[in-house]
């Protein structure tokens, strides 16, 4: 056995030194900043909004949405047929009488704030 088949072959140091040189100066910051030792302010990236589950239109006239997932909720108005509505959400309403499903989302050129109507006001 020789030792010599274990150490790396001639130029092997220096290709590996090349690269990792490379790779520091790809990383390196080429600011101002980076010889000035102050650093630039880190912003918040913006998140989209979620992306709806589904789109559905109103079937009704004068149909009630409100604040929460039942009748017992704040009524914030009526829409009228053919009323786009993003859905973003849903679940069964607080009162157990009725048994609907409710959905949550926003409506077409709404003021983007979440609104609950009921299931079966909606064709999706």
């Amino acid at each position: 056995m020789t030792f010599g088949s274990r150490l790396p072959r001639r130029g092997a140091l220096t290709a590996a030194a090349t690269a990792a040189a490379a790779a520091a100066l790809l990383l390196a910051p080429t600011s101002a900043s980076a010889t000035s030792g102050h650093t630039a302010p880190v912003t918040a990236e913006k998140k989209a909004p979620p992306r709806p589950a589904a789109t559905c239109f109103i079937n009704g006239n004068n149909v009630n949405y409100r604040t929460g997932p039942g009748v017992n909720y704040t009524s914030r108005g009526q829409v009228h047929k053919g009323q786009g509505f993003d859905i973003t959400g849903g679940r069964w309403g607080d009162n157990p009488a009725d048994g609907i499903w409710w959905n949550e989302g926003t409506f077409w050129g709404g003021d983007g704030n979440r609104y609950w109507v009921r299931r079966d006001f909606m064709n999706c």
